[in-house]
């Protein structure tokens, strides 16, 4: 005799005689005779809500940051693309992305412990909350950074509106463990309307534009420009080139006397760096010198001029 055997396998939910809803894993096989009549039916149903409900649990974690509660940079990052991914394919109004960080955080980190650092990470998260559009996404993507991805704009004016609004909401006193401590924040945004490809590209010209207005003024929001861009390649390149002079011995020393006014005489030098670029030339400190304490090269800069210092000084004494 022929036949066929036909299975259910399903998960949804019920509502419970007490009034809560369960998830339940239902599981049967069906047998059929040859005419194709069903002529058994065997099954079972587990309540499995512990399961439904710990999967829940991961799945929100990996998505969430656990300190604040709201998206973490990897849900924050999927979201901007598919935005990206929409302004491309419909051409719809231009969104807006906030990359907030802020000021003086490592120094109430540093000085006040990580729990009064930990409470005011989440009083700015919840202020965010209040201060962005409904349908807009705050996240804390690490530290003391936050991003706000505005879906939809009315161009400049609009998403500057939010800025303002976010600035003025984060840029107050706090209570903090019973201190009254003064925080601001630097705010960089940037607007697209279909023309990255990459939310990447996205997050790092926002990126860019509060690391300028931090560099400028802290408290305040800058908007992403090209001049922005081609400063970062400029400073780029003069970090390529000072490691390079690093390495191959291109940094030339300078002395500048220190005289006497009484006696007319000089007492002491002062060595002073220079870069000598192949390319431009003699390059001034003040053009590498801010990038190497940035980027953590100004220790092997001062260790290398000492050497030349000495290696000069030598020299003089055994002539």
């Amino acid at each position: 005799m022929d036949k066929r055997f036909d299975r259910i396998d399903l998960e949804y939910q019920i509502k419970h005689r007490n009034g809560e809803y369960i998830w339940v894993s239902a599981r049967g096989l069906a047998s059929y005779d040859n005419s194709g009549k069903a002529i058994r039916i065997a099954g079972a149903q587990t309540d499995v809500t512990a399961r439904k409900m710990h999967e829940q649990e991961l799945s929100y974690a990996a998505f969430h940051d656990d300190l604040t509660g709201l998206p973490n940079r990897t849900l924050f990052m999927d979201r901007l693309q598919q935005v990206v991914n929409r302004c491309q394919r419909l051409g719809e109004k231009p969104a807006a992305v906030m990359f907030i960080d802020l000021d003086r955080f490592k120094f109430i980190n540093d000085t006040m412990g990580h729990a009064i650092a930990d409470l005011l990470l989440k009083q700015v998260a919840a202020l965010l909350l209040e201060a962005v559009r409904p349908g807009d996404t705050v996240s804390r993507i690490g530290g003391d950074e936050f991003t706000v991805l505005l879906q939809e704009v009315d161009g400049k004016d609009d998403a500057i509106q939010v800025v303002e609004r976010v600035r003025n909401t984060i840029n107050k006193f706090y209570d903090l463990d019973g201190r009254n401590i003064e925080v601001t924040a630097s705010l960089g945004v940037y607007l697209f309307n279909g023309t990255e490809c990459m939310a990447d590209q996205v997050l790092r010209n926002a990126d860019l534009a509060m690391y300028h207005s931090k560099n400028e003024k802290r408290g305040h929001y800058e908007l992403f420009g090209t001049s922005q861009h081609k400063k970062m390649l400029d400073d780029l390149q003069i970090e390529l080139d000072l490691r390079e002079a690093l390495n191959n011995g291109e940094l030339l020393t300078y002395y500048q006397p220190i005289v006497d006014l009484n006696t007319g005489k000089i007492e002491r030098f002062e060595a002073l760096v220079r870069m000598m670029d192949p390319k431009h030339g003699l390059i001034l400190p003040g053009q590498f010198i801010e990038i190497a304490e940035s980027k953590g090269l100004i220790a092997s800069l001062g260790e290398c001029i000492l050497k030349d210092v000495l290696r000069q000084l030598g020299r003089q004494f055994q002539g």
